[in-house]
């Protein structure tokens, strides 16, 4: 479905239709690989790093605006390497998580205290938001304050300060990329506006992803046999590729694939539930949250409940830099579970009901044994003492 949608594209350029199926292959090797590696790092590793990847991924956002930087639909949010683009706000999402988790874990039942949100996690968080601000990258900034949000809401920041935040947070938001942008301003337009006159003009990608959808009804159009991937509709590969999937494979597509993130909801909550450490728990919150919030903001977009702000469907849309960092992220949460459930039971968990890994219950038993022996014994010591007397 991608290599079709990015094959159509491919060729427009007079490239081999084969071209983006041998990068996405790359990419997707790439990306197993780090969540194989990032699921034997321990998380000792993690919290005595995090703050060293959080600066690197900062100095790399800021790479973007010096000549290395180039500017692909308006944002300048990517990396020419010269062998590849490379879209470092996209991995900041993931040091950013892992650099607050251990901030705010050591903090959780302090943050009642303005100081203890400012310092160092808010001032923090706020830099890494202005950095991407900088690149004009609309999508990843409002990843960015859910990841931020959801981290200090777990942490148990006090309603009132998460409220006053949001408030600042959305205000910064609307007048800096919406009412700044006279582009943005026409994407809520399409959104929330009348498109009649301009179906050709800013309502263009919006109305032709609903005719996607309109036109695969319940059961879709079949496998590979989308017309609007053919050059109707603008990112069709990429951030527009819940639009081909409804198209094609109809509303049980669509439903396929939000069970899927579903799926992938609940697995991560019951790790969540076994994990040891504050950290653990923060973290893989916060991972989660990104990830699943990410999907149902595309979605949204797709269905014109959200304007147009390039936000890609997690582990779908093609692009190497945002599969590769999902990726990451999920192997930090096996990482998790591995520590704290060991290697089977992490996966056997997910489908067994709620109760204590298998290695605690028989770490309890043996326990429950070794106190019925010790009790026996020091009756039968009484017993012979008593023969003595």
């Amino acid at each position: 479905m991608v290599f079709s949608s990015s094959a159509i594209d491919s060729m427009t350029r007079n490239r081999s239709p084969f071209l983006p199926l041998l990068s996405e292959t790359l990419y997707v090797v790439v990306g197993f690989l780090g969540f194989i590696i990032a699921s034997r790092i321990k998380t000792i590793t993690y919290i005595k790093w995090s703050k060293y990847i959080y600066g690197a991924a900062l100095a790399a956002c800021l790479l973007v605006l010096t000549p290395l930087g180039i500017t692909i639909n308006g944002n300048r949010n990517w990396l020419n390497l010269g062998f590849a683009t490379v879209q470092p706000s996209e991995f900041l999402k993931l040091s950013l998580i892992l650099w607050l988790g251990l901030v705010l874990s050591k903090r959780i039942g302090h943050l009642d205290k303005l100081a203890f949100i400012l310092i160092p996690g808010g001032i923090g968080a706020a830099v890494g938001f202005g950095v991407v601000m900088l690149g004009g990258d609309l999508g990843t900034a409002i990843i960015l304050v859910l990841i931020i949000a959801s981290a200090y809401a777990y942490a148990g920041t006090p309603t009132k300060y998460m409220v006053v935040a949001s408030l600042i947070g959305g205000a910064a938001l609307l007048v800096t990329f919406v009412l700044g942008s006279s582009n943005r301003m026409e994407r809520v337009v399409a959104a929330y506006g009348d498109c009649q006159g301009h179906e050709e003009g800013f309502c263009y990608q919006t109305i032709h992803g609903l005719y996607a959808l309109a036109t695969g009804g319940l059961f879709g159009v079949g496998p590979g046999a989308s017309r609007e991937k053919w050059n109707y509709l603008p990112e069709a590969n990429n951030d527009f590729i819940f639009s081909v999937i409804g198209e094609e494979f109809g509303v049980i597509g669509t439903f396929l694939v939000l069970g899927i993130f579903i799926f992938l909801l609940y697995a991560t909550y019951r790790i969540i539930l076994n994990l040891k450490s504050k950290y653990q728990k923060l973290v893989s919150a916060s991972i989660i949250v990104w990830i699943i919030g990410q999907a149902l903001i595309n979605m949204a977009i797709v269905v014109r409940l959200l304007p147009v702000m390039g936000v890609p469907l997690p582990l779908i849309s093609s692009g190497g830099s945002s599969l590769i960092a999902t990726l990451l992220s999920l192997g930090v949460i096996a990482s998790f579970a591995r520590e704290s459930m060991g290697r089977r039971q992490g996966v056997i968990m997910l489908f067994t009901r709620f109760r204590k890994p298998k290695l605690k219950e028989a770490k309890l038993k043996e326990a429950k044994l070794r106190e019925v022996k010790l009790r026996e014994a020091k009756l039968r010591e009484t017993k012979l003492k008593g023969v003595k007397i």
